[in-house]
């Protein structure tokens, strides 16, 4: 399964929210991400400069989606690296923002919100988060804003903080899906570093369809990827999987619902 490790090229993880609009007004607004392209109930944000696919929000409404209402959510926290100069630019934006808790680490300072599903999302420019210490941030130390400045040229998912029921038995998908082995309470695959805190409620084994929460982990492979393969290998281990009809994507579902998709890659235009 090593071999699936080599092959990751993209890593996006998939939202589920309950309001389109606010969510994605949010991540413009706080953290400077671009609206890429909407198509039906998704919405694809990236940056302005390098416009690869890096979060998807997922609209679901009331009727058939809920708030997570049985302890707390899967997603536990969501964090973004990008460029220190452009995290800056958008600190200084925030004198009339309220709710924002601030850090400074090796490489500068972060910041991380609260979007409009309770999700907690960090930015930063940190190759260890553990480097980041809370810090009170003056921004009229900061200097003026380059009017120039539209959003975040780049980013990128470093880390998924997920919450699950048994850490044990979360880790041990991944270690047999993708063939690795965690340090302490963390798998990291190619791009991300999953993280796994244990946490209580019944919401946290429910399908990822019911609740606003974290849904899915994209995974892109080549277009070379041997898909039947690796449904194969997956369902031998028990895992409820899915290959699409044209045969680009293979979901595998984990122990908490969130799914794994393995999606051979895009054809960008």
């Amino acid at each position: 399964m090593n071999k699936i490790i080599n092959d990751i090229n993209n890593f996006i993880p998939t939202v589920r929210v309950n309001n389109r609009d606010l969510n994605i007004d949010f991540y413009q607004q706080f953290f400077g991400f671009k609206n890429l392209y909407e198509e039906n109930a998704i919405v694809i944000l990236g940056g302005y400069a390098n416009k690869e696919e890096r979060l998807i929000l997922e609209e679901s409404p009331s009727m058939w989606t809920r708030k997570v209402s049985d302890g707390v959510k899967k997603l536990n926290r969501l964090s973004f690296k990008a460029k220190q100069d452009e995290i800056l630019e958008l600190i200084k934006k925030h004198d009339v923002l309220q709710g924002i808790k601030y850090y400074k680490g090796k490489n500068g300072y972060a910041f991380e919100a609260t979007s409009p599903e309770n999700d907690l999302i960090l930015i930063h420019s940190e190759d260890n988060l553990s480097n980041l210490e809370q810090f009170e941030v003056n921004i009229k130390d900061l200097g003026a804003s380059d009017i120039n400045f539209r959003g975040l040229s780049e980013f990128s998912v470093s880390d998924v903080d997920i919450n699950v029921p048994d850490i044990d038995k979360a880790m041990e998908f991944y270690i047999k899906v993708f063939g690795i082995m965690p340090v302490g309470n963390t798998i990291t695959l190619p791009f991300v570093r999953i993280n796994f805190i244990e946490s209580n409620g019944a919401d946290l084994l429910v399908d990822a369809a019911d609740t606003w929460d974290l849904e899915i982990l994209e995974l892109n492979v080549p277009e070379d990827f041997d898909l039947k393969e690796a449904n194969e290998r997956f369902e031998a281990y028990g895992y409820e999987t899915y290959v699409d009809k044209p045969g680009k994507i293979l979901s595998v579902k984990d122990n908490s619902g969130i799914e794994t998709w393995f999606q051979r890659s895009k054809v960008k235009s």
